[in-house]
């Protein structure tokens, strides 16, 4: 009798444990049984049928082929982030850049979205950068603003520098919580669309 913990026994044919959970929750007589020592014995008939049906689908390995001669390719320069806002803007040109960079988001997210529907993969790379690169940005642009709002409220209504500078820590300490939940939440969001497109695949196979 050979014990296995979940990871195991998918990768024994080329699954993961996530793909292996699936059948599992299904219950059945023909989907593998999770022992209650949180193991799964290979040799218990349920889980020896779910390994030979698998095993038996699993392409055989291709040839090795003649590895050719590939041209070196030239490297592409990563594009530079977008500098930060100024301070210098002016609150209307803060919150029109703003803006500009929520619509930019809009849009690749509908782009991500089109392409789950047609089946593509998920550039994943591309959708981490898109989430560092606009929350970086919205962080930055709110920090200008709030600074330049503070400046205009202390001349207009005679604060004191040391009331500006108290107000001011609390509006940054406002946007920095703000950041760190909106980064948080996208990720989650990622993680919950790349699960979605990979359990489509799964249940392809």
């Amino acid at each position: 009798m050979a014990l296995h913990t979940q990871s195991e026994f998918a990768a024994l044919i080329g699954k993961t444990r996530g793909w292996l959970n699936v059948y599992v929750n299904r219950g059945g007589v023909t989907n593998p049984v999770v022992g209650k020592n949180g193991f799964l014995d290979d040799e218990f008939s349920q889980n020896r049928m779910f390994l030979d049906k698998w095993l038996a689908m699993m392409p055989a390995p291709l040839p090795t082929p003649t590895p050719k001669k590939v041209k070196a390719t030239k490297k592409v320069a990563p594009k530079k982030a977008a500098p930060p806002v100024s301070s210098g803007d002016s609150l209307a040109e803060q919150k029109l850049k703003a803006e500009i960079e929520y619509k930019r988001g809009q849009v690749e997210k509908l782009k991500l979205e089109q392409a789950k529907l047609r089946g593509n993969n998920i550039p994943i790379d591309a959708v981490s950068g898109l989430v560092s690169s606009l929350s970086n940005g919205f962080q930055q642009a709110y920090k200008s603003g709030a600074e330049s709002l503070m400046m205009e409220l202390s001349n207009k209504y005679k604060i004191p520098s040391k009331g500006v500078a108290e107000l001011k820590g609390k509006l940054f300490e406002l946007i920095n919580t703000s950041h760190d939940k909106g980064i948080k939440l996208s990720k989650k969001e990622l993680r919950n669309i790349i699960a979605d497109v990979k359990y489509k695949d799964d249940e392809q196979l």
